[in-house]
């Protein structure tokens, strides 16, 4: 079971992801993907620190810690909520989403070989096309929906951004707790984000739903979801945590199904039937290598 552990705190995490789609639809009208994801990271990061504060966890020399990968943490994550935010609309949230996601693995067992010359096993390849094809299922997508060009190359470079994020950001535990890791790089983001952030509306963060909706996002989206996947990742490979992190499309359609009243169609089903059995893959993978490890 110990084995399953840094997948199932993966997963855990991609759910919590899951319902950032949710929020935004319940986010009250005026609010915006800029000032939004300003807010989710900065109201992260300043509950994360509370956390850490308490918990002792900030106890440590900031004059030497690895700053030069923190701040390239913080510049892929960044990079891709710029990238992704800006570009959406005109490829459509749901193309633009399974793009994202989707290229994540693929960039992730990229910059895995290269940096650390890590190849993915056939069991992930499988585990990820399997995946892959579920979310664009889920989404009943056809070739008539890609919409612009190049703001689908800045999609795809969010999810390279995003992937590198998940390949270099495992070193900052052996220096940090997830918390104080993620509470730091978030802090960061929002900083980078608050210029921007400033030239848009901001009005409905003051209504009772502005409120709930930052602070959801802030906590669950942000601060629990990536310390979860961080978490995770002490134990799980970046190339497998990529896959398993499309267990979110999986959340979010789960989510709208049951609280908003959605409806998929048979297709849809297939998706999600594809994407669990992907999860079971990955997850059975993970088991069998400890086991053989441990004889």
């Amino acid at each position: 079971m110990s084995a399953l552990k840094g997948p199932i705190l993966v997963l855990l995490g991609s759910l919590c992801f899951s319902t950032t789609g949710l929020m935004q639809v319940l986010a009250p009208q005026g609010a915006n993907a800029v000032s939004t994801a300003f807010f989710r990271m900065a109201v992260g990061s300043i509950c994360l620190f509370i956390w850490c504060f308490f918990t002792g966890q900030l106890r440590f020399d900031w004059k030497t810690l690895p700053w030069k990968r923190i701040i390239a943490c913080a510049l892929c994550l960044t990079e891709a909520q710029v990238f992704f935010f800006s570009s959406v609309k005109d490829v459509g949230v749901a193309v633009g989403t399974v793009v994202y996601i989707g290229v994540a693995p693929c960039a992730a067992a990229i910059f895995a070989f290269l940096l650390y010359r890590k190849k993915p096993s056939t069991v992930w390849w499988l585990s990820t096309a399997l995946a892959i094809t579920g979310v664009v299922l889920m989404n009943d997508l056809s070739a008539g929906h890609l919409g612009d060009m190049s703001a689908m190359g800045f999609i795809v470079a969010a999810g390279f951004g995003y992937a590198l994020y998940v390949t270099i950001s495992p070193v900052l535990l052996e220096r940090l707790s997830a918390e104080a890791s993620i509470a730091i790089i978030s802090s960061l983001v929002s900083l980078a984000l608050l210029p921007a952030a400033l030239c848009m509306p901001m009005q409905w963060v003051l209504s009772p739903m502005g409120l709930f909706t930052v602070f959801d996002l802030g906590i669950v989206t942000a601060g629990l979801a990536f310390t979860l996947v961080l978490n995770g990742l002490k134990q799980t490979d970046s190339t497998v945590a990529s896959t398993l992190l499309l267990g979110e499309p999986l959340g979010a359609v789960g989510w709208g199904v049951l609280l908003l009243g959605e409806q998929i169609g048979f297709i849809g089903y297939c998706g999600m039937t594809m994407v669990f059995f992907s999860i079971v893959l990955l997850c059975w993978e993970q088991h069998r290598r400890s086991k053989t490890q441990d004889c």
